[in-house]
């Protein structure tokens, strides 16, 4: 397998501009959904209102597409609201609408004094249906004169959900210490994942997910459990070489060592896979010293000169020193792994703000 060099870090930019375009459809159901109010109450919505009052400022979200099949999709790319796209989708206003069955074109507005979602004027009782200002798009400049008008209130400035990378790796150093019979390598990294917030088990958690690409390609049901598959399916790979002749071990961890640092940063995902085994853990930091976030034998720890069998911070470059070694002895192949958790393919699984999980 070849290696990938020169990847930027970070996340796959979220910030793109969402298709300017009106829904003259939605604007005249708007305007005759308001008439309809101003005649059935007069504490609904003014009675006299002129023509130009009888609109509303409406932020366009954007419209459903195949590549953004969900309100989540569209909200979260918005330079403005993006933020706070899950407070938003699951406020009172919002989080009982039926986000899973619109349809491809389907264009969704956003009340900025409310923060109500709106698609072909399914909803009037906002403040929205008696305010005089015209729909705004979603343009940089919209963006600059709307920056201040919501106002910040403990609603809009709790914590967002955050899976970045450097929020995993500094979960996973809460946990060390823990007794590998708690948490084995694999158990670790998805205890982080849990605790930012992404859904693991369950019919609509990753592991369902990677349960069901194994049966649809006739693999065995546990085939992508593993740091590989973590990495194939909701990350961004990095790095990725399989060495067949293992025979200088402590040059050839130099080497791979070399390939990787202008990679590395805090929260990659690492696997190291031999014929008979395979292990994960998470980049980390410690003083000037890169490290590895992992359960088992932890006999190059960087914050103890002790040994011991758990949750642990070891030496990154002897960690894979050690890989080489443990491959030569066996007499077959090490292939490593680095990879980016890839907020796109992730995003259909954060269910709750970020906390810590108690074992």
């Amino acid at each position: 397998m070849r290696t990938v060099h020169n990847i930027s870090s970070g996340f796959s930019p979220l910030s793109t501009r969402v298709k300017n375009s009106t829904d003259s459809g939605f604007f005249e159901k708007l305007k005759s959904q308001v008439n309809i109010q101003n005649k059935r109450s007069v504490s609904e919505a003014q009675p006299n209102l002129s023509e130009s009052k009888a609109k509303s400022e409406l932020v366009c979200v954007g419209s459903i597409s195949h590549e953004k099949p969900t309100v989540s999709h569209l909200l979260i790319r918005h330079p403005q609201y993006g933020k706070n796209c899950w407070k938003i989708i699951k406020s009172e206003l919002n989080h009982n609408l039926n986000y899973r069955e619109l349809p491809e074109g389907k264009t969704i507005y956003l009340d900025p004094q409310t923060l109500e979602l709106i698609w072909d004027g399914r909803s009037f009782k906002s403040s929205f249906a008696a305010s005089g200002r015209e729909p705004a798009h979603n343009s940089k400049e919209s963006a600059r004169e709307k920056v201040f008008t919501t106002p910040r209130t403990p609603y809009t400035m709790l914590n967002e959900p955050s899976f970045a990378p450097k929020d995993l790796s500094e979960v996973l150093k809460s946990y060390i210490g823990t007794s590998y019979n708690k948490l084995d390598c694999f158990e670790l990294v998805v205890q982080g994942l849990r605790s930012m917030g992404i859904c693991y088990g369950g019919k609509e958690g990753l592991q369902n997910q990677l349960i069901k690409k194994a049966l649809a390609q006739r693999l065995p049901i546990n085939s992508y459990l593993t740091g590989e598959g973590l990495i194939e399916h909701f990350s961004t790979q990095v790095y990725n070489k399989t060495f067949s002749d293992v025979s200088r071990p402590d040059n050839q961890a130099e080497q791979v060592f070399s390939e990787i640092e202008s990679s590395l940063e805090k929260g990659l995902i690492v696997s190291f896979s031999t014929a008979g085994r395979g292990h994960i853990g998470v980049i980390s930091r410690y003083d000037n010293i890169w490290t590895f976030l992992n359960s088992g034998v932890i006999d190059n720890n960087v914050q103890s000169p002790s040994k011991m069998k758990g949750v642990g911070e070891e030496n990154l470059k002897a960690e894979i020193a050690n890989w080489f070694r443990l491959a030569e002895e066996k007499g077959g192949h090490l292939m490593i792994t680095l990879g980016r958790l890839n907020n796109e393919k992730l995003l259909p699984f954060v269910k709750a703000p970020f906390s810590h999980t108690s074992i």
